[in-house]
């Protein structure tokens, strides 16, 4: 049943620019974007994707709220972690094969 509050959505790797951009998405007032992970962390130097899911999974964990969405707006290593945790979690996403594969033909 929707109470009326706002859907908390995650994003994995979230930045000004792109915050903005949700921001004026349909519907906007009705979700509370926050970011998921630096996206330094995500774009700069080795990727550990296990560190990263241990990171995320900890700031998951800790928010005091409901957890309505897990996204993300970069391929690899964003579209092998969002699927995961939405799985995770219990939310609707692709999974990471799917999305893994996508990123890996872009990359040919």
């Amino acid at each position: 049943m929707d109470t009326g509050e706002p859907k908390n959505v995650f994003v994995v790797g979230l930045d000004a620019k792109n915050r903005e951009t949700l921001e004026h998405v349909p519907d906007a007032a009705r979700l509370r974007f926050h970011g998921l992970l630096e996206p330094e962390e995500l774009q700069e130097g080795e990727v550990d994707i296990e560190a990263l899911l241990d990171k995320a999974r900890a700031q998951l964990d800790g928010f005091d709220g409901d957890i309505d969405a897990i996204v993300g707006y970069w391929d690899f290593p964003v579209s092998m972690i969002v699927p995961i945790l939405t799985s995770e979690y219990g939310l609707p996403g692709t999974s990471a094969s799917t999305s893994t594969g996508a990123a890996w033909s872009r990359a040919r």
